[in-house]
């Protein structure tokens, strides 16, 4: 809870530009590395892309943002690797995006936000999966203190 708050989301805060700060904030405190558990990113400030992906959509589900939790296998300099980002909607029935943290962490100035928002998979992404935040382990309020508050 605190790492959304520290992001700068607000109750009542609109749900594209919460997402927004929460992937900045994420960006900022997390750097890639070899945990495959969120929670690490928050205890190490470091993690894969799993780990990324699992803190994007933990930071979502308390900030009241649907979302998904997507697997499978991304290509970059010509080599094919498991990987994993997130797919986000802002309001009921609204547009699905796409959104690859890990990538967009890590793609500097290049292209910083192809991987922020898009409304298609890219083509260096296929997807395997995809798991929505209600079938996610969720964390327990001791992992995040005392108590934990749900924006909507």
């Amino acid at each position: 809870y605190q790492w959304v708050v520290n992001a700068g989301v607000t109750d009542g805060m609109n749900k594209e530009n919460a997402y927004k700060k929460i992937t900045e904030y994420v960006s900022k405190q997390v750097k890639y590395g070899s945990s495959h558990v969120w929670k690490y990113c928050i205890d190490n400030k470091s993690g894969a892309c799993d780990a990324y992906a699992q803190l994007i959509q933990v930071m979502c589900n308390i900030a009241g943002i649907e979302n998904y939790y997507c697997w499978g296998s991304a290509t970059a300099n010509g080599k094919t690797e498991s990987h994993a980002w997130n797919k986000v909607r802002f309001t009921t029935n609204g547009t699905w995006y796409y959104s690859d943290i890990t990538w967009y962490d890590s793609d500097g100035a290049t292209n910083i936000t192809k991987y922020l928002l898009s409304t298609s998979l890219w083509s260096d992404h296929k997807l395997s999966s995809a798991t929505p935040k209600k079938d996610m382990q969720f964390p327990t309020d001791s992992q995040f203190g005392p108590t934990v508050t749900y924006f909507d």
